[in-house]
């Protein structure tokens, strides 16, 4: 009987399932299935081989490495390397080194006494620069820091000269900072007694991060242009900016406008000692202050005397009576009217008629004065921080000014500006972020003619309060703060209106991040696990709250106190923001589907209570993919239009054990299929292919020698595959190192176009093109002592172990690729079928007979049941010996050895560094017996 097996992208199942014949998938399920990739296709193609690009900074077991992808543009694709405290970038498969341009290494001279100093000299003591400021011989009293009279002398400074991270020249190298110091002589790069404490000698670019290993696979992140945000529960939130390959900083993000807490309902007060300036005190009614309080914001607001000013939009004063009266009204010297375009002073006294009309009657000039504009009116001023509203009302003509000031009052800005002819009336808002003070000007044109002008400007500050703001620098008592004035209040006196910062080291640090419709989003903190803060529109790091539709806003999800774990915003099927706690899966969204998100319009409701580890999910298109709360089920979450809402359905059903010791990390890759690669808890790399609509889900395990500490993707260059790439620990001369790898991109375009010699199928592999015959391999040190397989010209090599970082080769060749050998092996799931007289289920069977399909491939191993391996040949008679075989597509068939057994697995493997792409597989196989 001959049984056909020609789809294996129902991957590797779970022993658990394995009578479960019953299964749609079954039949393209694989007991097992290592260093496969089960394409959407249906055939198993063995893996590409890992590519050595380098060794990470840290060889130590105990530390680790996360990789994460940065992608600005198609020519600007790098994997960020995050250690212990460090960020290292590499770009075209290499680590990115410094351009070499460093100021050149300085010392700094130690104070002594019996020593003349002059003004403005530069000495160090106890660890503080100072500098002098008259002239002088030292001694005890001068000594700075120390003697009584040493500040009449100097001036104390920096702490430092060169701080972590900064790089120096001397004698034409480069060295990077690893602690911080003053530069003494002690502390000269390659030559002070001690300077190995402070410099490494160093030409590969690096920043110092605040992340330790401990914290790095709980940072998340979310990249933004030439920007990367990271985010973790106990580190202030970092911006890591590229201002070119070689040149990045990474701080503190530097809000427009922190994010603050709920206002204060209580009856403690807040009282700062100055409106402005650094080092000020602040002081509560009670108990508020912690030690980590220092760094975080507060808002401070008291009432306004005043929120609006007015400006009338025409001429004013006691002279001023309005429109002329023809009805016989007497004028009086120096009283004035409006008339017909023109603003005019009564020079004699009379009473009015016809020929006494401004401008036009017989006689008005001898009892009538034009005055000569140009009208110009102001306001008096507002101070404005928040949003505003601006009403004109009634009869007005000319131009009408809402301006701002920065400085005080030194300088002013228009911001709006309209104009009218007696034909309009104008209400514009708007909102400023930074305080300044606002004021109305007009131009008036006069109205032309004879309606009274009676216009009038309002300017109005919505909010009630003028807020400021203050920062912690030093916590004195739980009563008394030092602080910096960041936003001036409005009065030095306590107020019951204040808000707390919403992060702190007290309050903890957001824990997710996620941008969202031209919004940063933040989600969950220590102290507010449930809440989300959502930007400023086309403002990331604008906090500043508000009611209008592009106001910054958070939102504190209901239910249980479960921290929010990830976000993420599906496309094509919702308006929304995808929410995953500790307990719950969330779907944010606007009212309505036409509507955007905005600060009154949030509508949360829960779609699944499954679950979620603190871990990124991952957008694949309209779906979600997230990782539960035990690590171990990966979930879909999609859109169910039969449901009307999101349900999460678990991706990990049929290969449970995959993922058994948890997963750590995910990474998406879209080319040339779609697979989700995970790094598990004991160092295993795991994947899978995933191709919705062709409904294909598909576990695969790739084993490696070695232990798989991170995985990222970043888009690969056309027509290549995405990169994956890899950090893995390897024991290499019998001790640990850390490498970068990643798989070959070009794996499947050499396979299509059969170039052999540069196949890449061995792992942490070196591929050499000498350009002339060799036998003598070097290069190789990242291998000393492992043996190795090689691959020359196209031609499996034997094996060879690196001594001195090199090989010697049998045969010379021209191209050679050595690397670890790997070995691909799948076992499609035994075979059930409905015989004639019932189900072949505990019959004795044996396959005699195994004929396979290939595509583009070279080496094959079969064998039944465990027992002897039976090696395919690729060579016939007319190729000649002293030359490879090319890669084959077709069919080819073998006898396999074995015995009639109620079980029968069949086995195939590739254990040489050659592509094996398998297509369909024919048992040839009888049953025994009933």
């Amino acid at each position: 009987m001959n049984v056909l097996l020609n789809n294996f992208n129902g991957g590797e199942f779970s022993p658990l399932l394995f009578g479960r014949t019953d299964i749609a998938k079954y039949k393209s399920g694989c007991g097992v299935m290592e260093n496969f990739i089960p394409r959407v296709f249906g055939g198993a193609h063995s893996r590409p081989g890992m590519v050595f690009h380098g060794k990470a900074k840290s060889q130590a077991t105990n530390d680790q490495t996360r990789l994460i992808e940065f992608e600005f543009s198609e020519t600007t694709r790098m994997i960020l390397e995050l250690g212990n405290f460090y960020v290292r970038f590499w770009k075209d498969s290499d680590p990115v080194m410094h351009s070499g341009d460093a100021p050149v290494w300085a010392l700094t001279v130690g104070w002594v006494t019996a020593t003349n100093y002059v003004v403005g000299n530069v000495r160090a003591h106890n660890g503080i620069k100072y500098t002098c400021t008259d002239n002088h011989t030292s001694d005890a009293a001068t000594e700075p820091g120390v003697g009584v009279d040493w500040e009449t002398k100097w001036t104390a400074g920096a702490s430092f000269d060169y701080q972590r991270g900064d790089f120096v020249l001397r004698s034409g190298l480069l060295f990077y900072c690893i602690l911080t110091h003053i530069a003494l002589s002690a502390t000269e790069p390659q030559a002070g007694g001690s300077w190995q404490m402070y410099w490494v000698r160093q030409d590969i670019y690096e920043r110092p991060t605040p992340f330790s290993t401990a914290q790095l696979f709980d940072v998340q992140y979310e990249p933004l242009n030439d920007w990367v945000y990271l985010t973790h529960p106990e580190v202030y939130p970092q911006k890591l900016t590229r201002q070119a390959d070689n040149l990045w900083t990474i701080a503190p993000v530097d809000y427009t406008y922190p994010p603050l807490g709920d206002e204060n309902v209580t009856d403690t007060t807040l009282a700062v000692s100055n409106i402005s300036g650094t080092g000020r005190t602040l002081t509560a009614s009670a108990a508020v202050f912690q030690a980590g309080h220092v760094g975080s914001h507060w808002g401070l607001a008291h009432r306004r005397s005043s929120s609006s000013i007015e400006l009338p939009l025409r001429r004013t004063g006691a002279n001023f009576t309005g429109s002329w009266n023809a009805n016989t009204h007497d004028y009086t010297v120096g009283q004035e009217v409006h008339w017909k375009g023109a603003y005019y002073t009564c020079s004699t006294a009379h009473t009015s008629a016809s020929t006494t009309e401004p401008g036009v009657g017989a006689t008005w000039a001898t009892v009538w004065t034009v005055i000569a504009g140009p009208f110009e009116y102001t306001s008096a001023t507002l101070r404005m921080v928040g949003e505003w509203d601006a009403f004109s009302y009634e009869n007005w003509s000319g131009s009408l000014f809402i301006e701002r000031s920065a400085d005080d009052g030194t300088t002013w800005e228009t911001i709006r500006s309209f104009s009218g002819d007696n034909d309009r009336n104008v209400n514009p808002t708007g909102q400023q972020d930074t305080e300044a003070l606002f004021r109305l000007r007009f131009i008036d044109t006069v109205i032309d003619d004879t309606t009274t002008p009676d216009g009038r400007a309002v300017l109005e500050a919505v909010d009630s309060k003028v807020a400021g703001m203050v920062r912690i620098t030093a916590v004195n008592s739980p009563t008394e703060a030092i602080c910096d004035v960041v936003i001036s209040p409005a009065l030095t006196d306590a107020t019951v209106y204040w808000r707390e910062g919403s992060w702190s080291d007290y309050r903890g640090y957001p824990r997710t991040v996620s941008f969202f419709e031209q919004r940063i989003i933040y989600g969950g903190s220590a102290s507010y696990p449930r809440r989300v803060w959502f930007s400023t529109i086309g403002d990331v790091d604008n906090f500043r709250w508000g009611t209008k539709d592009d106001n910054a806003f958070n939102y504190l999800l209901s239910g249980k106190s479960n921290a929010v774990q990830w976000m993420a915003a599906p496309t094509g099927t919702s308006s929304g923001i995808a929410i995953g706690t500790l307990g719950d899966e969330l779907m944010m969204q606007a009212a309505s589907a036409q509507e955007t998100l905005t600060p009154t319009s949030p509508s949360v409701s829960k779609q699944s209570s499954r679950g979620s580890a603190y871990l990124p999910a991952i957008s694949a298109d309209d779906v979600i993919l997230f990782v539960q709360a035990d690590r171990r089920t990966v979930r879909e979450f999609v859109f169910d239009f039969s449901k009307g809402g999101f349900v999460s359905q678990p991706m990990t059903l049929l290969a449970e054990h995959v993922t058994k010791s948890g997963i750590v990390q995910m990474a998406f890759q879209q080319k040339p299929d779609a697979i989700i690669w995970c790094v598990t808890t004991d160092g295993r790399l795991i994947a899978m292919t995933y191709e919705r609509q062709q409904e294909v889900v598909a576990w695969h395990r790739h084993p490696t020698d070695g232990f798989v500490e991170s995985v990222a993707v970043i888009s690969g260059i056309p027509p290549g595959a995405d990169e994956v790439w890899l950090s893995v620990r390897r024991t290499v001369d019998g001790a640990p190192v850390r490498y970068l790898e990643r798989f070959d991109p070009e794996h499947w375009n050499k396979v299509e176009e059969e170039n052999k010699p540069y196949f890449i199928c061995s792992d942490s592999a070196k591929a050499q093109d000498f350009g002339e015959d060799v036998t003598i391999v070097d290069g190789l040190d990242h291998l000393e002592g492992r043996e190795v397989v090689v691959l020359v010209d196209g031609a499996v090599h034997p094996n060879r172990t690196v001594t001195d970082g090199q090989i010697e080769l049998q045969t010379a060749g021209q191209i050679v690729v050595v690397g670890l050998p790997f070995v691909a092996l799948i076992q499609p799931n035994e075979i059930e079928l409905d015989l004639p007289d019932g189900s072949s289920f505990s019959r004795k069977r044996r396959a005699n007979r195994v004929a396979l399909q290939f595509w583009k491939s070279l080496g094959c191993e079969v064998r039944q049941n465990a027992l002897q391996w039976e090696r395919l040949e690729f060579r016939d008679t007319e190729m000649p010996m002293d030359d490879s075989p090319p890669v084959f597509t077709g069919q080819k068939e073998i006898h396999v050895e074995g015995s009639h057994q109620t079980n029968m697995q069949i086995q195939i493997r590739q254990s040489q560094p050659l592509p094996l792409n398998l297509l369909a597989v024919c048992v040839k196989m009888d049953f025994y017996g009933d």
